[in-house]
């Protein structure tokens, strides 16, 4: 199965809050399911990105999701 995650707040070095939720949740889903992949769809780089599993992927979508029209 492939499984998209709206990954737009885990952009800050603090994790605290909504983005250590989407963090922990989707850790702990792509061990539990290593026959899933998993794709986080982000609207920047981030450096240094915390550690997931192999099968997690990173999406980089091309535009900025903070945009105030969206």
């Amino acid at each position: 199965m492939r499984i998209g995650v709206n990954a737009r707040l885990l952009v800050s070095q603090r994790m605290e809050g909504i983005p250590r939720y989407i963090y922990e949740t989707t850790r702990c889903m792509a061990e539990r399911h290593p026959e899933d992949t998993f794709y986080l769809f982000l609207d920047r780089h981030v450096s240094p990105f915390p550690a997931l599993p192999s099968n997690v992927r990173r999406v980089i979508v091309p535009w900025h999701a903070r945009h105030p029209l969206i």
